[in-house]
């Protein structure tokens, strides 16, 4: 085929294709459907704001503090409360003042710009999920021996039907939290209540084996702390409960 029929060909094609747009468009009047408007695309800004927002959303607990995960010279690890004060030359007195006893702390506040690094891999961050008035927005299972992942399936196959559940495994993979959101603040004991009715159901089904892995439930008491999650690979898969 030469290049004028080439040519050619192409304009009958975009010919039919404009007729068949126009006919298209007159078939939507007929019929009262009016096309949706094309959403704009959302900036980088946009979307990261967007996803904070949904993090905070869930993972709502104390933001006037946060624990830090630090690492010595020596390789011990841990964690404390972050200090906008920590190792300054003038301010902070390390390691001859303790920071519980030292009157110049200032703790740092949970921003957004301190999740964002959290979910970056830029640091490890906890957060404390009792607040002051004794309330809390989600309480976690935690389990972290050799059987939990059959731990944990029975007990998200107990609350399939009835609580939302969600797993999410360790960075090690050798143990997992479960959490459970809550659409507006209850007293931590009712939250405690639940997460022991839940714990009893899923015995009452499996009293054969137990739950052997279970560490713990938060929240407990003020200033226990939770990791917060964040994307990680490599990690084995565990479905969630949804009701």
């Amino acid at each position: 085929m030469s290049m004028e029929e080439q040519l050619r060909q192409a304009l009958q094609e975009c010919e039919e294709l404009r007729k068949e747009n126009a006919r298209l468009r007159a078939l939507l009047q007929e019929q009262d459907i009016a096309p949706k408007p094309r959403q704009p695309l959302k900036s980088n800004a946009e979307v990261i704001q967007e996803r904070l927002s949904i993090f905070k959303g869930l993972f709502k607990g104390r933001t006037d503090v946060f624990p830090k995960r630090w690492e010595s010279k020596s390789g011990r690890t841990g964690y404390s409360p972050a200090c906008d004060h920590q190792w300054h030359p003038t301010l902070c007195k390390k390691p001859q003042i303790k920071c519980i006893d030292c009157k110049r702390r200032k703790l740092t506040p949970m921003t957004d710009k301190v999740i964002f690094d959290h979910l970056k891999g830029e640091r490890t961050i906890g957060i404390y999920p009792l607040l002051e008035d004794d309330t809390c927005y989600f309480s976690a299972f935690d389990f972290d021996r050799r059987s939990w992942k059959e731990d944990v399936r029975a007990l998200l196959s107990m609350c399939k039907d009835s609580v939302p559940a969600y797993p999410e495994i360790s960075r090690s993979g050798n143990g997992c939290h479960v959490w459970v959101f809550f659409s507006e603040p209850v007293l931590a004991k009712t939250a405690r209540k639940l997460g022991n009715n839940i714990l009893e159901q899923t015995l009452s089904e499996i009293f054969q084996v137990g739950l052997d892995s279970f560490a713990r439930m938060f929240p407990s008491m003020l200033g226990t702390f939770l990791l917060l999650p964040r994307r990680q690979k490599n990690r084995p898969h565990l479905a969630a409960s949804k009701s």
